[in-house]
């Protein structure tokens, strides 16, 4: 996998508070050339996410270049 793609923060944003961006903490695991999985503890997001809430994902590499990926839809939260 790209350089890039080992540090990585991963964001839920709320979709009615776009201010407020939570962390989510995952486990990065590496596949096959380029390719990148995050592995995230569904226990961990019913701790972090508020239920009846719609987030968006936003996938931010650390480094110079200011670049985020934001998912195409928000989701649900249940």
């Amino acid at each position: 996998a790209p350089v890039y793609c080992h540090n990585l923060k991963l964001y839920a944003i709320e979709s009615n508070s776009l201010n407020e961006a939570v962390l989510i903490p995952f486990q990065l695991r590496l596949g096959a050339g380029e390719e990148v999985f995050l592995d995230i503890s569904p226990d961990a997001l019913h701790k972090i996410l508020k239920k009846g809430s719609y987030y968006r994902w936003v996938l931010i590499p650390v480094s110079e270049n200011p670049v985020q990926i934001q998912s195409g839809e928000n989701f649900l939260w249940e």
